[in-house]
């Protein structure tokens, strides 16, 4: 039996969560050493991906439309699912299907050796334990392609993991700060809510000053003070709570100023 050295999950502080409505995607970005041509042999070729990746595959990624099953390992029944290849450029972009999400890889040459980027759409409920399986995954393909192999890590084995990876990967934070963002729109929401019910109350606060000073240009005894004034019974009445009535002050004013002209008529 191959004895490994002991492993411990590196730094991913190049890894994020992107949210699109109620999609979910896990975007794990990993600088190798190593050629793109080597790095596509070790995403797609059947032998090379038994030693890092979660699924075995019965037949080449790297050919598009092909027909070809992956199936899980690790698990206590393997779970067998069959995808088509959607985009096989290589050695740059990679497009297939697994289970219920999509996978993209991008291969990018930088610095002598090779950018690689995974974008896997993915249950946000799972996506912590995703996002830990697989930085885990990509450590020991690092290593299986520098010649320093650690083993396979995946099922009961990576779950150890699960809480170093993701808490190092900020994948747990970076969810929570996707929900964040979602209570400050809802907040935002509620205070243009507000922000148009001030302004309401502003324009029936300024028509109460103008009726006011109209009132009491013309002779009316009655002001602006009386609705402040007044008890709560008479500020709150069927016309409804003092906002309203201040509203509608230019009518009431209208009404004094007619029951004072019927006064000085009868006398």
């Amino acid at each position: 039996m191959t004895t490994f050295p002991p492993y411990t999950p590196g730094p991913a502080n190049l890894a994020r969560v992107q949210k699109d409505g109620e999609n979910w995607t896990l975007v794990l970005v990993r600088q190798l050493r190593h050629s793109p041509e080597k790095v596509w042999r070790a995403l797609t070729d059947p032998a090379e991906l038994r030693e890092w990746a979660p699924f075995d595959a019965d037949g080449n990624l790297g050919l598009a439309g092909s027909a070809v099953k992956l199936s899980t390992v690790g698990t206590p029944t393997p779970l067998i699912s069959e995808t088509r290849i959607k985009r096989a450029d290589e050695p740059k972009v990679l497009e297939y299907r697994w289970g219920d999400g999509d996978l993209r890889w991008e291969l990018e040459e930088f610095g002598g050796g090779t950018r690689l980027t995974l974008w896997h759409n993915i249950d946000r409920r799972y996506i912590s334990m995703g996002a830990a399986g697989w930085h885990i995954c990509l450590d020991v393909m690092d290593h299986a392609l520098s010649g320093t192999p650690i083993g396979r890590i995946v099922g009961p084995a990576a779950m150890k993991f699960d809480g170093l990876a993701a808490a190092e990967c900020g994948l747990r934070q970076g969810i929570q700060q996707g929900d964040l963002r979602m209570s400050r729109t809802k907040r935002l929401v509620g205070s243009a809510w507000l922000r148009q019910f001030h302004r309401w109350v502003s324009i029936a606060f300024t028509a109460t000053v103008i009726a006011n000073f109209v009132a009491r240009t013309k002779g009316d005894a009655a002001g602006l003070g009386d609705l402040f004034t007044a008890t709560p019974a008479r500020r709150t009445s069927a016309n409804g709570p003092l906002f309203i009535r201040a509203a509608l002050y230019g009518e009431v004013a209208q009404q004094k100023r007619g029951v004072k002209r019927s006064r000085t008529r009868e006398s």
